[in-house]
Order: C-alpha cells, then sequence, then structure tokens
C-alpha cells in the first residue's frame, strides 16, 4: 500500500482485537422477554374423541375413507369411520363417552360431533 492513502497508516496500525466484526458468529435470539406464550389452540371434536378413547383404554381403529386419508390418499369425506373393540353389550360406554363430550347419538352406530362430523 503507498503512505500517502488516507487510510493505510490507520488501518496498519490498528490492533487485532479492535477490528469489528460484520456479523455475530453466533445467531442472536429472536425471543422476545415479556411477551406471553399465544394461547393453546382447541383441539377438534374428534381429536377430543380419540384423547378420551385412549384415556379410557378403549381400543379403537380408524377405518374407510378417513384412514385412506391419514394413510396419504389425496381425497376427502364427510365422516370417519371407527372400529371399536368392544362386546357390542359396551358400546352404551362409548356412546355415553361422546354424549359427555357434546355429540348427538343419531343411530346406535352413528354419531354427530359438535362440529356436524359424524363418525
Amino acid at each position: 500500500m503507498e503512505k500517502n492513502q488516507p487510510g493505510a497508516a490507520k488501518n496498519s496500525r490498528r490492533s487485532r482485537t479492535e477490528r469489528g466484526r460484520k456479523a455475530s458468529v453466533r445467531p442472536q435470539s429472536r425471543r422476545q422477554p415479556g411477551r406471553a406464550l399465544a394461547p393453546a389452540r382447541e383441539l377438534s371434536p374428534l381429536a377430543r374423541l380419540v384423547h378420551t378413547l385412549q384415556q379410557e383404554k378403549i381400543r379403537f381403529q380408524v377405518a374407510g375413507m378417513s384412514a385412506a386419508i391419514l394413510q396419504g390418499c389425496p381425497a376427502t369425506t364427510l365422516d370417519t369411520d371407527l372400529w371399536i373393540n368392544l362386546p357390542s353389550r359396551q358400546y352404551l360406554r362409548v356412546l355415553r363417552l361422546c354424549q359427555q363430550l357434546g355429540a348427538i347419538v343419531r343411530a346406535n352406530t352413528v354419531v354427530e360431533l359438535s362440529d356436524g362430523s359424524a363418525f
């Protein structure tokens, strides 16, 4: 470098510790301290039913088109078919659980959940 350049002498005298970085090596936290967490979203009626069946240790299986959709089939359906592993005399137990969740029992094997979907 030539000595007559204005920044040449200044840069050569600057020590290594004085040099700053353009960007921080560590990523900076993007959190904003003091902010509250967003409220937890509410589960769908079907998710609440599945959770309740699991809590009651009632074995079940998703069947029909809903099962195909869960496997990745690009389709739609208006209802969810569940196979419940209980003797027929114990189906009332499942129907009572559904009613406690706000569902309407349309027939012995048809229940309408609070969002209008049926299983």
